[in-house]
């Protein structure tokens, strides 16, 4: 299942309208494997935490 969806995802970021359209809205996009995904995800949630934390913002 994830496969199928990923395999849709990267199909629809290499359509040049659509990639046009994300572009325009300001939209980062990421495609790629499965894994490559996860590892994005992960960069980011790591990234957010340590912009929080220096902001001194603690979870509600």
């Amino acid at each position: 299942m994830i496969e199928r969806l990923n395999a849709a995802v990267n199909k629809a970021l290499a359509d040049e309208a659509i990639r046009k359209r994300l572009d325009a809205l300001g939209v980062e996009r990421v495609g790629g494997s499965v894994d490559a995904f996860g590892a994005y995800l992960r960069a980011k949630v790591e990234e957010t935490d340590r912009i929080a934390k220096a902001a001194g913002l603690k979870p509600e």
